[in-house]
């Protein structure tokens, strides 16, 4: 839950294009925008991915309770991840 607010403060909320748009305004095309938004900005794709979780738990709440008739997520794909190589430092 706490990982979920930290998402939406530094990722979600600085985004100009979600600024004023209502849960019927999203679109993939939108969600995409932020997405490659956000990887430019450096957000890792493990970080990205995470964000988006946040967001599809919202939408998906909505759009089973039917007060949203479509899912905006439905045609957007996770970011690469590329993990980063642990390195450890050997010590004789």
């Amino acid at each position: 839950m706490k990982q979920n607010s930290k998402n939406v403060e530094l990722h979600i909320k600085p985004f100009q294009k979600f600024k004023k748009i209502t849960l019927r305004e999203l679109t993939a095309g939108l969600i995409k925008d932020w997405m490659a938004w956000a990887a430019e900005n450096g957000v890792s794709g493990r970080t990205i991915n995470s964000v988006l979780s946040t967001m599809r738990v919202a939408v998906h709440y909505v759009v089973d309770r039917e007060e949203l008739d479509r899912d905006p997520f439905r045609n957007v794909k996770e970011a690469a991840d590329s993990p980063k190589i642990k390195t450890y430092a050997l010590r004789w």
